[in-house]
């Protein structure tokens, strides 16, 4: 189940100004080779180093910054579509035969798809479509001179471009949940370097399959019919 957000749709709307992200990512999700890493709030997400001068083109960083998507094929909401909508433009009222099966025919939860579609026509009018910046992540905002300066960096294919701009407000809104964390447990690290991927976080989960006739968890009610 999926929980998700159009607070930054709302954002667009009401300020003309946004950042948003991609739902679904072409590669897949690194191994988590350093759980100490991940066990710590402080050096899971540290910040990057940022060039002396912008504009700049740098190498392209190495550090894993974990902008991969949670969606997996079947995914679905886990709360209401009618809650998670503007009142003037409705969800569509499209239902899975997997969401009909468990919560019957009026099941109120809808595949990540329909919920994919809705958002990206939300933005592709009124020429909102073209103040979104994709592939580009928010590295420093800090308050200079009474506005607010974000330094922001685009992934490119071997560099990576790093400028700035300044702002009247910023909108944090990216969700919880889009870093990794995993309690430190002992032996875990250990493990996963004897059988490497064998420890992923869910965010990395990306279907039932890998694990059919294996003993785990999930995602745990995905999982349940099928170890």
């Amino acid at each position: 189940m999926w929980r998700t957000t159009i607070s930054p749709i709302v954002v667009s709307k009401s300020l003309t100004q946004s950042i948003y992200r991609r739902l679904q990512d072409p590669q897949p999700h690194p191994n988590l080779t350093n759980l100490n890493r991940v066990a710590s709030r402080a050096t899971v997400d540290a910040t990057s180093e940022i060039p002396e001068k912008l504009p700049a083109q740098r190498p392209k960083q190495s550090s894993v910054r974990y902008d991969e998507t949670s969606v997996y094929p079947y995914l679905e909401t886990n709360v209401d579509a009618s809650i998670m909508e503007f009142s003037q433009e409705p969800i569509p009222i499209e239902r899975s035969a997997t969401s009909i099966a468990r919560h019957g025919t009026d099941t109120p939860f809808r595949p990540w798809q329909t919920i994919q579609q809705y958002v990206r026509r939300l933005i592709d009018r009124k020429g909102y479509q073209d103040l979104v910046s994709y592939n580009t992540t928010v590295e420093l905002v800090s308050k200079v001179n009474g506005q607010w300066e974000v330094i922001l960096r685009k992934s490119g294919v071997g560099s990576d471009y790093w400028w700035k701009e300044h702002f009247d407000a910023v909108v944090v809104a990216n969700g919880h949940y889009s870093v990794p964390y995993i309690p430190e447990i002992k032996g875990l690290q250990d493990f996963e370097r004897r059988r490497p991927g064998s420890v992923i976080h869910t965010k990395a989960y990306r279907g039932r399959d890998a694990y059919r006739g294996k003993v785990g968890s999930n995602c745990f009610i995905d999982l349940f019919n099928f170890c």
